[in-house]
């Protein structure tokens, strides 16, 4: 009470992570493991460039995603043989912006 303009800060600051906890939670248990990481992609994009070292490897993308490596595997192969994205070591590319926001279910979002 005695510093309220803190109060609503930090009060503003927990709805946002509320909110933040709330999308990761439907995100989860609604949306595939490729619309995750579509998501992600764009999301991540610098144009259409996403450097690779921003994850340290593949195991641990998998991790955030909420998956494990195999499957993450299978779905970065159906998006380059789709012509969605393209990977090298260092940088995925997207090739096909629209399509890949179809892939990540972003029409209602």
């Amino acid at each position: 009470m005695k510093y309220p303009q803190t109060a609503l800060q930090i009060i503003g600051n927990m709805a946002d992570k509320i909110i933040d906890l709330v999308t990761l939670a439907a995100d989860l248990s609604l949306k595939t493991i490729e619309a995750r990481f579509a998501k992600l992609l764009l999301d991540s994009a610098e144009g259409d460039v996403i450097e690779r070292r921003r994850w340290t490897n593949q195991t641990e993308l998998a991790a955030h995603l909420g998956t494990v490596p195999d499957v993450l595997s299978r779905v970065i192969r159906e998006l380059t043989k789709a012509g969605l994205i393209e990977m090298d070591k260092q940088h995925i590319r997207i090739l096909n912006r629209m399509g890949l926001a179809e892939r990540a279910m972003l029409q209602g979002d």
